[in-house]
């Protein structure tokens, strides 16, 4: 019972500290765009949020799951080699997503559109910044989530620091935007890597193969995940913009929402690794379930006096719609506490196909429902397929409680 009240207050610590940096960063990101959107014209900050789309699709498609493969496994303290392996992969896919993107925006901006030389920063920027948050997961390894907290809010701090200086010296919002990343995220990425050198020891090469293969679950969550964002363009392609827009409203304004199950999807997946009381893992979250639920109806409860203050009268369509995807965003909230909880458990291949499966669910049942009633029918689909896929990941969850834990992945 004493080491049961241990463990609970360590990952409320740990758990605290990630939520925190996440909320920390989201405020100062959202300060630094609302300064870029105001400085530079609007048709110039949908060019900058179309091409930095772009870049956050490029970096997870260049992950490879390492980041949760050097999570689980460092956690699981019992594979140096394969964790030192992926720790270099990392780097070279690193280095080799900076050399694209370079290729890439100096191509565009010297035959398309001048302004994608001014983002030629972002290029490097997005490079570090996913280096310096793999090699991060050793801290969250060894459940030093305040390592992480600080360096993402000193990246972010300094990024907008650089931005505002390089402004207000008369440089072009956009280059100097680019900039305050790349210098920010080039700081973060020499941390990160000092912090982990010092606990991750050289090792015995791994073949990249095997490093790929390990690491293929988890990228493959991952990429399911990122492929539902395709909700929106195929509401827009069935039922139009206007309709787009409301779902859109209710689908990308809740996003911060998830930053709880986020933080505390990433802390559990070392706990999950090291601990047998699986069986405990499943009732807590589901009693995260229970919380999450009388939050997000309360909210539901107040949207319809919040949505004509924040949105204007113009939305007043989008409420029903905010209020379906609030109700399902506990059953999505529970799915990524028990992904995390597989993944822990060396069962993340089985986590990946359940994702899979569930992205083509919720694609089509956004699909079908924006064709049958817009926004609404959209939101609907949507929230069916979150509450399936809990279902489906709690059983799944409930058939492995009693199974003994893996040493690596799949194994």
């Amino acid at each position: 019972m004493k080491t049961s009240g241990l463990l609970t207050n360590r990952f409320a610590r740990q758990f605290t500290a990630v939520l925190s940096g996440y909320v920390g960063s989201a405020i100062i990101r959202a300060v630094a765009l609302v300064l870029l959107a105001r400085l530079a014209l609007p048709d110039d900050f949908g060019f900058f949020s179309s091409v930095a789309a772009a870049i956050v699709i490029a970096q997870a498609m260049t992950d490879l799951g390492l980041a949760k493969l050097i999570l689980r496994e460092h956690s699981a303290r019992v594979d140096h080699a394969l964790v030192s392996a992926a720790l270099r992969t990392n780097s070279c896919l690193s280095a080799l997503l900076a050399l694209l993107l370079i290729i890439m925006l100096l191509g565009a901006g010297l035959t398309a559109d001048s302004r994608f030389l001014y983002l030629l920063p972002l290029a490097v920027a997005a490079a570090a910044e996913k280096n310096a948050d793999t090699f991060l997961s050793i801290a969250l390894a060894n459940q030093q989530a305040s390592v992480n907290t600080t360096n993402i809010i000193v990246r972010r701090t300094l990024s907008l620091l650089v931005f505002v200086s390089a402004t207000s010296l008369g440089l072009d919002p956009l280059f100097a935007f680019s900039a305050g990343e790349m210098l920010a995220a080039l700081v973060s990425a020499v941390l990160a890597r000092r912090y982990a050198s010092s606990r991750v020891q050289p090792a015995t090469s791994v073949p990249f193969r095997l490093v790929f293969r390990a690491g293929l679950p988890f990228w493959l969550n991952s990429m399911a995940v990122q492929a539902r964002n395709f909700d929106v363009l195929m509401t827009s392609a069935v039922s139009g913009t206007t309709q787009a827009g409301f779902y859109a409203s209710a689908t990308r304004l809740t996003g911060p929402l998830q930053l709880v199950a986020s933080a505390a999807a990433t802390v559990l997946l070392p706990f999950a690794t090291r601990s047998t009381a699986r069986l405990r893992m499943v009732h807590a979250s589901l009693v995260f379930l229970a919380v999450t639920s009388i939050a997000y109806v309360s909210l539901a409860l107040l949207v319809p006096y919040v949505v004509p203050l924040v949105l204007g009268d113009a939305y007043v369509p989008s409420i029903l719609v905010i209020q379906i995807v609030l109700i399902g965003l506990p059953f999505a909230s529970l799915t990524a506490l028990l992904t995390s909880a597989l993944q822990g458990w060396g069962l993340a291949r089985m986590a990946a196909v359940v994702a899979i499966g569930f992205t083509i669910v919720c694609l089509a049942g956004v699909f079908s429902g924006a064709s049958l009633n817009g926004a609404i029918g959209a939101s609907i689909g949507l929230t069916i397929a979150y509450v399936l896929q809990a279902i489906a990941i709690v059983l799944l969850a409930l058939r492995h409680t009693s199974t003994a834990p893996t040493t690596e992945s799949d194994r």
